[in-house]
């Protein structure tokens, strides 16, 4: 794996899904020293709405599952994303049911157990299918995303201008979506040690708005800030 391939994978975010709590965490123990941050689900009807809510980079689902199977969620997920790399982990019994799930676009398949250097190329796969297909491009709203690969904001494919502690608090945002963050906690992840109040960022929080449109950033009373994107 080289370094571009790791950098790329440091900035994207992944779902495991699996009704075996052991496996899912045999698992993230695997991935969480490569991926930014690893969601979770038990089913696919828990992870349809981790991905509406989460809007992960990547998705790895067991098929056999209640509720709704892997190979459903892939239909229903590719309904409304068909670029999402998804790969689709079976026992080596269960191979003939990746047949019907090759037709839905996926990056790969894992049969268990899952083997480390199995994992590992397909990690560069998958690094470098997100590269090709610039899926590090967070949209935001119609006109408006952030590219996590250039750390630039675009407005209609036109560079729009961020300071570096915008651009801070953006990736911030961007990394606890649909999360309350309170204000000492921004203070301290966009300043560190140098002494700033709470009007100081409220005015960096102003400025961002002003960029991105208020209505990504929602105000929490008594609490903090959670940012939404408006798709």
């Amino acid at each position: 794996m080289n370094t571009t391939q790791k950098q790329i994978l440091k900035q994207s975010t992944i779902l495991i899904v699996d009704d075996n709590e052991a496996l899912r965490n045999e698992l993230k123990d695997l991935l969480e020293i490569y991926v930014l941050e690893i969601y979770e689900a038990s089913d696919g009807v828990e992870a349809y709405e981790v991905f509406k809510e989460k809007h992960p980079t990547m998705i790895f689902s067991d098929i056999k599952m209640p509720n709704l199977n892997g190979i459903e969620l892939v239909k229903k997920i590719r309904r409304e994303n068909n670029e999402i790399p998804i790969t689709l982990i079976s026992a080596y019994s269960e191979k003939s049911l990746l047949f019907e799930a090759l037709k839905l676009n996926l990056v790969d398949y894992l049969i268990k157990p899952i083997l480390l250097k199995d994992l590992k190329t397909l990690l560069i796969r998958l690094a470098n299918n997100i590269d090709k297909n610039d899926l590090l491009n967070i949209k935001l709203s119609e006109t408006l995303f952030f590219s996590k690969k250039e750390n630039l904001l675009y407005h209609k494919n036109i560079i729009v201008p961020l300071t570096k502690n915008e651009q801070q608090l953006l990736m911030l945002f961007l990394s606890k979506e649909n999360y309350v963050i309170e204000e000492e906690y921004i203070i301290y992840e966009i300043w560190e040690y140098e002494i700033k109040t709470i009007s100081s960022l409220r005015n960096l929080i102003s400025r961002l708005r002003t960029k991105i449109g208020k209505e990504l950033i929602q105000s929490v009373y008594g609490q903090g800030y959670k940012f939404k994107r408006q798709l």
